[in-house]
């Protein structure tokens, strides 16, 4: 994929996970939905085993394997058509957003294993060269300013009288 492609589909990615992302963040355990949602909705597990065209018992092992993170995503779909409901699956990134694992991932395959702490010691170096900048280009100024009297050309000395 080229890079133009690549940050465009980053940037719609992005935007179709951000309310996924906020689902996350939330610190709710994800699942099991099933037997939360038949609960909540009132319905017991004979009507809604006779919705999804299966057996009573069915149901059950279903809400166990969601439980043990076990069920297909074709069942868990089923289930969910029963229920009213419908599947939304994501996968979404556990800090920041899939733009920013890509920014990652470039500079760690650019700076090798231990690259953002890298990256993370360069900026600190660069941002106190930056604050220590206008110090240096103060006293190369001033430096610049004394620099005729290293010359000997005294006709720019403000206190030479002719």
């Amino acid at each position: 994929m080229k890079r133009e492609e690549r940050v465009k589909t980053l940037a719609r990615l992005d935007g179709e996970q951000r309310h996924h992302q906020k689902a996350a963040e939330s610190g709710r355990p994800c699942g099991p939905w099933l037997r939360e949602i038949r609960l909540a909705l009132k319905i017991p597990a004979r009507e809604l085993a006779a919705k999804a065209g299966i057996n009573r018992t069915e149901i059950y092992r279903a809400e166990g394997r969601e439980a043990e993170k076990h069920i297909s995503l074709a069942a868990l779909e089923r289930m969910a058509e029963a229920l009213g409901c419908r599947l939304v699956y994501a996968v979404v990134p556990k800090k920041g957003t899939l733009e920013g694992l890509s920014i990652k991932r470039a500079w760690e395959s650019l700076l090798g294993e231990g690259g953002e702490k890298k990256l993370r010691a360069m900026l600190k170096y660069e941002k106190q060269a930056d604050e220590e900048r206008p110090a240096k280009k103060e006293r190369w100024k001033q430096r610049e300013d004394r620099s005729y009297l290293l010359q000997g050309d005294r006709k720019e000395d403000p206190y030479y009288f002719s």
